[in-house]
């Protein structure tokens, strides 16, 4: 229908966009079919290919353009969210294990105690 079968990379960023549309809420609000009619133009708009406007071709597909631009922003503002750092995550996450194991000897040692106790 578009004649884009051959251009790769139209069709690999596409469908990195679907991929990445995995991570927002798109496909809760919207059909598969319109996700993927807005990645085809989202990704035919930043390679600069032209696709048949007349008919639309994304109305053949039931997703106005209005619906690809909701979309596509959508998507694009994922590309927005700063990374998370991975070093103060990992710090983070240690501290809470050497927390943890340290509650869970306090723990041990208490029931060692408790049972001292009662045995007198």
């Amino acid at each position: 229908m578009l004649e884009q079968g051959q251009n790769k990379e139209l069709i690999q960023l596409a469908w990195n966009f679907m991929n990445d549309s995995l991570r927002s809420d798109v496909f809760m609000r919207y059909t598969p079919d319109q996700i993927g009619c807005a990645c085809i133009w989202l990704s035919a708009r930043i390679k600069k290919i032209s696709l048949p406007e007349s008919p639309a071709w994304y109305d053949l597909l039931d997703c106005p353009k209005s619906m690809c631009e909701e979309i596509s922003s959508v998507i694009l503002n994922l590309y927005c969210i700063p990374r998370p750092n991975v070093a103060k995550l990992e710090r983070a996450l240690n501290a809470a294990k050497e927390a943890y194991e340290l509650k869970k000897i306090i723990q041990k040692k208490k029931k060692k105690k408790k049972k001292k106790i009662s045995a007198l």
